[in-house]
């Protein structure tokens, strides 16, 4: 074989190999686009599938949520129907316990009332007895002038011991007033529940401190001031004598009522002190028939 006749068949091998090479290749590529094109398909189902899916979860978790919110949204109105009714309740006992203290107050205050308008009467009595026992004694006196003045004297302690026994009288109804009051904010501060159990406290200190102002006011005025004279050179000091147990005994009574108005003052203070006491509350005022 010729050397041009080796070099033609070696290149006809090669371009004959060449051609085979590619249509496999071109075979391999066919194949490879028919086999990745179902994947691509079962790859967008799956996607079209989960999407599906979520979309239905949120949906789902909306109205669940929507469903729960409506849910306690009842439950809330229902609680707060619960405790307005609760609330009501406790304000008509409050209501009622206010009308009952403003009853028992106005009794006690009558028969109080009455009970002085009777000792008052024998008072009257035992003056006029005094005033006469007590001329009797002023004819160991020769001096006129001192007669009379020794009377003036004494008539004047005994008139001012009613004058301010009246007035000591109606300063505790007042001071019993405003106390009624508290109470009055305090049932209401409790009925909201509110704690209130250190004002409770001091009203009682409070009602036990104007018991003894009017027991002690009804006493005093109940005394009748007079003095025998033993003789014209005593006169001065026996009229003294007279004059100044009045005095101390006034100013005790009077520290009695002044007692029980800081006890009533200290209450209001303690009251006015617990947060949200008059929140939402209309006061009323308390009318106690004097």
């Amino acid at each position: 074989m010729s050397k041009n006749n080796l070099k033609f068949s070696v290149s006809s091998i090669i371009i004959i190999l060449s051609l085979i090479l590619g249509a496999i290749a071109r075979a391999e590529d066919t194949t490879t686009t028919e086999t990745q094109k179902p994947v691509r398909e079962k790859v967008g189902e799956i996607r079209k599938e989960i999407n599906s899916e979520f979309k239905n979860k949120i949906t789902e978790i909306k109205g669940g949520a929507e469903a729960k919110k409506e849910g306690v949204k009842k439950e809330f109105e229902t609680q707060k129907d619960l405790i307005k009714k609760e609330l009501e309740v406790k304000k008509e006992e409050a209501k009622t316990k206010i009308e009952g203290l403003v009853g028992d107050v106005k009794t006690a205050r009558e028969e109080y009332k009455k009970e002085i308008e009777a000792k008052r009467e024998e008072v009257k009595a035992k003056i006029a007895e005094m005033k006469t026992s007590f001329t009797e004694s002023l004819t160991k006196v020769k001096d006129e002038n001192k007669k009379i003045s020794a009377e003036k004297i004494i008539s004047a302690i005994q008139e001012l011991n009613t004058k301010l026994t009246t007035q000591l009288s109606t300063k505790i109804d007042q001071i019993e007033n405003v106390l009624v009051s508290i109470e009055s904010r305090i049932s209401k501060a409790e009925a909201k529940g509110l704690d209130v159990t250190t004002a409770k406290t001091q009203v009682l200190a409070a009602k036990e401190a104007i018991s003894k102002a009017r027991a002690a006011i009804s006493i005093q005025s109940q005394k009748v001031y007079t003095t025998t004279i033993t003789s014209e050179t005593t006169l001065k000091t026996e009229i003294k004598a007279v004059r100044d147990t009045f005095k101390k005994e006034m100013a005790s009574t009077s520290e009695l009522v002044k007692a029980s108005h800081i006890a009533v003052k200290t209450t209001a203070e303690t009251l006015a002190k617990i947060p949200g006491v008059d929140n939402d509350q209309t006061e009323t005022s308390t009318t106690t028939t004097n």
